[in-house]
């Protein structure tokens, strides 16, 4: 990869409704090739707080990116380029994304797994994610359960993914992402006159009531609908013993309830809520986290139960 190269990964449902939209816009740039390397190109995630070790055994030349989210290396693996990039779809602080070439998939799948990496599954990584409060595509991004597209700036991960330097110049959707940015910033001084873009806004919801709410549950105060479940899940955590970051992991583990909802901007963390399960209402709150990962190796788990709240690492 070259200072003029770049590499998007994109959601695999939109795989070819992305690549036409590049290609219109690439009618501007007569200088830029585009090459769709879908069929030769593999990625392999590897998550979790062992991560760094399996992979420093791993490669044969080269090193890790350095320690940052976003960063990229190339490294060597059987006299080839690996490609790593310190990213993940899970909210672990360790975490990394691997590059090959297809036919050197199946091998580095063998290496990865001798090494101790465990196999996850889709669902794994969707409960992972949604303790994380990373969104996915036709849940948070794209339309929400009543068909309204849900702006950007409705998620609070929004300010990593855009950016107004003037060094970008104009670009696609700048208009409508300042109006989105502008309601965020009015949202978070508790000023919600003349908020046009964001209604509602996408927050963690935890269930103090038993039930799992999924995609689509309607989330009430009262009689009032206030908005709709975008994700939910099952997740696991270690339970641990002591308290905050002094807390230490017990062998045993537990399972949580955890949930996305869009809803309406002007409720604040600590508002319950009840949420219409299969006709049946669940008592839920809203909470600042599912997960925090400032202690590494380890992301922690944060518990909200009906009579307080706890800590474990996951």
């Amino acid at each position: 990869m070259f200072d003029d190269e770049y590499l998007l990964v994109v959601n695999a449902a939109n795989r070819k409704k992305d690549w036409e939209h590049l290609e219109r816009q690439s009618t501007r740039f007569p200088e830029t090739e585009m090459i769709d390397r879908t069929n030769e190109l593999a990625m392999l995630s590897l998550q979790g707080p062992e991560s760094q070790r399996i992979i420093e055994k791993l490669i044969s030349a080269g090193g890790l990116p350095e320690p940052k989210r976003n960063n990229v290396s190339i490294a060597t693996l059987d006299n080839k380029p690996l490609v790593i990039s310190q990213t993940g779809y899970t909210g672990e602080p360790l975490g990394f994304e691997l590059f090959v070439d297809s036919a050197q998939v199946e091998s580095l799948w063998n290496r990865l797994t001798e090494l101790g990496a465990q196999p996850a599954g889709l669902g794994a990584r969707d409960s992972l994610r949604t303790e994380a409060g990373l969104p996915l595509y036709g849940n948070e991004l794209g339309l929400d359960p009543g068909g309204t597209e849900i702006p950007i700036f409705a998620l609070s991960l929004s300010r990593f993914a855009v950016s107004f330097h003037p060094d970008k110049g104009k670009f696609i959707g700048q208009e409508a992402l300042q109006e989105q940015f502008n309601d965020r910033q009015k949202i978070l001084k508790r000023d919600f006159e003349g908020v046009a873009r964001l209604k509602q806004i996408i927050q963690p919801i935890a269930l103090i009531g038993k039930g799992i709410a999924r995609h689509g549950d309607k989330v009430f105060i009262n009689d009032k609908q206030v908005g709709w479940i975008t994700s939910g899940t099952v997740a696991p955590y270690w339970k641990t013993t002591g308290e905050g970051l002094e807390s230490r992991m017990i062998d045993e583990t537990g399972k949580r309830p955890v949930c996305l909802g869009l809803i309406d901007s002007t409720l604040q963390i600590g508002q319950e809520l009840d949420i219409d399960v299969r006709g049946k209402r669940i008592k839920a709150v809203i909470v600042a986290h599912h997960l925090r990962s400032e202690a590494p190796p380890r992301a922690r788990a944060v518990i909200r139960e009906e009579d307080g709240s706890g800590a474990g690492d996951i």
